[in-house]
């Protein structure tokens, strides 16, 4: 006679619900991841690339400096008073230090004559928590993830290639720069515009070296993105804006773009909205002001409240299926104990067929 012995392991843990914030249009796909903070980037048309190395969390992030001092955005520096959170097409993460509240904001961006969002705007608001003026900096770590396979990894808007590290800073300061050499399918990092306020130098470097180095980082001219014997032809991008006084209880803006190759400037949502709804006003001979939006505060409580809600039905699906496998472990129990010779055999195939399906493992012995 076949006999199941059935072994049940069940360990009932409820930890946050952390997982990655996601924006994706027919351009691009970014990526917040939720523990860290950390953003990752992938074009979707067509084929799908990584823009962006992949990792979990994300290897992309950024430094904030606080008075000569160096902390990670979101790790054990500080709290997170906001985990990252969709609001429309963008996702928002509040991260808090003692003395700093910094916003991180990732959104979509279109250009100006065609309003195609192939960009992502990403934004920190620093504001200064104290009564006292704080030296305040920024350095954004890109970890590009194509044109690795040669040995030049960027190209600029003079056509010159980055082959070794670079840094540039000033009037040397481009314009853009592009990691990739496919023009079907590169990076664009825009550094001057109306959207975006500019660095004050970038450095072109392997990823582990700038990694080590968060704070001051020595180019050294013809030095390959090689880092022997750790890690070999990886490069990145670092944005450095310098520490200025912020006085106390005033705040920062930083921003920059990343993008799909293309042309065209780019302009902030906001703009383009306000600029259609007032052609559309004169078009219409409105006299009167639009009904106004709702407020930031009101959409980030209504996403907040969608969260929650997507969460909890979670967990009650969760309690459902563990009250539904306590129910068989009880009558496969019954069917063990039993003295018969003719167990139900029908009943203990469809016992086991919902066992796989709620990912149970089976043993059988003889």
């Amino acid at each position: 006679m076949h006999r199941v012995f059935i072994l049940f392991f069940l360990l009932i843990i409820f930890p946050p619900l952390l997982q990655a914030a996601t924006i994706v249009n027919d351009y691009l796909l970014a990526d917040v991841d939720e523990e860290s903070g950390r953003f990752f980037l992938a074009a979707v048309k067509g084929k799908k690339n990584d823009l962006l190395f992949y990792d979990r969390p994300p290897s992309s992030y950024t430094v904030i400096f606080i008075d000569g001092d160096a902390i990670v955005f979101g790790s054990e520096g500080g709290t997170f008073t906001r985990r990252a959170i969709n609001i429309g097409k963008s996702i928002v993460v509040i991260w808090e230090t003692e003395k700093l509240s910094i916003e991180q904001n990732v959104r979509f961006i279109g250009r100006k004559k065609t309003s195609v969002e192939d960009g992502v705007l990403i934004s920190y608001r620093i504001d200064n928590k104290t009564d006292k003026a704080l030296k305040v900096g920024l350095r954004i770590l890109f970890d590009t993830n194509l044109g690795e396979t040669g040995n030049c990894h960027f190209h600029l808007p003079d056509s010159s290639e980055v082959c070794a590290e670079k840094e540039l800073t000033g009037v040397d300061l481009p314009s853009f720069w592009i990691s990739g050499s496919d023009p079907s399918i590169c990076l664009m990092g825009t550094l001057k515009g109306d959207a975006m306020n500019q660095p004050d130098r970038i450095i072109f470097a392997n990823y582990r070296a700038l990694w080590e180095n968060m704070y001051h980082y020595r180019v050294k001219r013809r030095r390959s993105f090689n880092y022997p014997p750790f890690s070999m032809n990886d490069s990145a991008v670092a944005l450095y804006y310098n520490s200025d006084d912020l006085p106390g209880g005033a705040s920062r803006l930083y921003q920059t773009i990343l993008s799909l190759c293309g042309e065209g400037e780019f302009i902030q949502k906001e703009e383009r909205e306000e600029k259609k709804e007032m052609l559309h006003q004169v078009e219409e001979g409105a006299m009167t002001t639009s009904t106004p939006q709702k407020s930031d505060e009101d959409e980030l409580i209504k996403a907040e409240r969608d969260v929650l809600q997507n969460e909890l039905m979670e967990v009650e699906t969760l309690f459902s299926q563990l009250k539904e496998l306590d129910a068989i472990i009880d009558r496969l129990n019954a069917i063990l104990g039993s003295e018969s010779k003719d167990l139900d055999r029908e009943e203990s195939a469809q016992l086991r067929k919902r066992l796989k399906e709620l990912g149970i493992q089976e043993n059988e012995g003889q």
